[in-house]
């Protein structure tokens, strides 16, 4: 799981959530549960702050939608789990604080006054399950490191404007996912697999100076076949 990106998206929102929603009627009668801690709407919640109990019910809550493949709640049977970020930045203040929320796959805390976000993960957002029409007062986020083609749909501007932030592989993205699975910053430093004379040497035999990194095959755009036939030009 790129965990890091997906962060920095939550950390934003939760800086978003603190300003007071603006609500109609109609949201003003919405679903909400009595306690964001319920076993039945909200999950077991877990954390390891001092800030316990009567705390956690005024946290600004994070829903992830695409259930089947994030949040990966630890201990498993959770459908909830509290984070703590921070300090991070907070806007126009030149300070830094901590922030806290609740992050849940549970889909019936879509209409809580506290929900403040809605995270989707690319591969599985479809039209017809999402929760529309949007509620204003609510932030959507979109996650998705993979290729456009394992879902047309993000294809379509019209589908794009439904989210506030984006964090994909695209350079225009709110949050680019640049690199992939990578766990900290001492990874691209640390030394090289294979030493530059071992290098050298693997060129004068013939071998050509190319790479080609991908994460699995085979895959919907035949990339397999291109590039073994990319391999016969190469020299």
């Amino acid at each position: 799981m790129a965990a890091f990106p997906a962060a920095i998206v939550a950390v934003l929102l939760l800086l978003e959530a603190s300003v007071p929603p603006v609500r109609g009627r109609r949201e003003a009668q919405a679903f909400e549960a009595a306690s964001a801690l319920s076993a039945v709407e909200f999950g077991k919640a877990n954390s390891s702050s001092e800030r316990r109990g009567s705390g956690d019910t005024e946290l600004p809550v994070l829903l992830w939608w695409s259930e089947d493949l994030f949040p990966h709640f630890p201990g498993g049977g959770r459908t909830s789990e509290r984070i703590e970020c921070g300090p991070v930045p907070v806007p126009a203040s030149g300070r830094a604080a901590r922030a806290s929320c609740l992050v849940t796959r549970s889909k019936r805390a879509r209409g809580h006054r506290r929900t403040a976000a809605v995270l989707f993960y690319g591969t599985d957002f479809r039209a017809d399950r999402a929760p529309l029409p949007r509620r204003r007062r609510q932030t959507w986020a979109l996650f998705h490191e993979e290729s456009p083609m394992n879902n047309y749909l993000l294809s379509q501007a019209a589908a794009i404007r439904l989210f506030n932030y984006t964090a994909t592989f695209r350079r225009h993205s709110d949050y680019p996912l640049a690199l992939q699975w990578l766990p900290a910053a001492r990874y691209l430093r640390q030394a090289p697999g294979t030493s530059l004379s071992r290098k050298n040497q693997l060129r004068r035999l013939g071998t050509a100076p190319v790479i080609y990194l991908q994460s699995h095959c085979p895959v919907a755009s035949d990339r397999d076949r291109y590039v073994r036939e990319l391999m016969e030009h190469l020299q």
